[in-house]
């Protein structure tokens, strides 16, 4: 009794109309080959011009796949070549975040909050003019963002 499978690839190699099938499908398989954490974040995955293009939808798979990019381009070259896959050329491996993956993340900057805590009661010692004349106008500031935020 033949395996489903098996069914499947020959259905596939006798019609040319089922080639993107065919493709998807050993991608598909392709995506097996990777860590489960970059699996699960993996949005899309085709080959188009020499390409092997892996979207993502999260920044940080993102980043992870391209900080190991070595690793995992070595994994996924030798698969392609077992799996078969028709490239005219070597095969360049391109990642990148889908711009409605990336629309979700917008990262906005903390609200930095300070209470200045002087009251501007500190004892002016400067003997030079200049200098002393310097810190009593950052007293009369000190004082006056005081009186502001009470």
């Amino acid at each position: 009794m033949k395996h489903s499978q098996d069914v499947l690839k020959s259905v596939l190699q006798n019609n040319p109309s089922l080639k993107p099938l065919e493709m998807r499908l050993k991608l598909r398989t392709l995506k097996r080959f990777l860590p489960l954490s970059i699996r699960e974040s993996l949005e899309g995955i085709i080959i188009k011009n020499s390409k092997l293009l892996l979207a993502f939808d999260h920044p940080s798979a993102h980043t992870y796949f391209c900080k190991h990019a070595q690793e995992f381009g070595q994994i996924l070259h030798r698969e392609v070549k077992n799996l078969g896959l028709e490239t005219s050329s070597p095969l360049a491996i391109r990642a990148y975040v889908s711009t409605r993956a990336r629309a979700r993340f917008v990262r906005n900057p903390p609200k930095i909050y300070y209470l200045e805590c002087a009251k501007g009661t500190f004892h002016n010692h400067a003997k030079d003019p200049q200098i002393k004349a310097a810190f009593e106008r950052i007293r009369a500031c000190i004082q006056a963002h005081d009186r502001a935020n009470s």
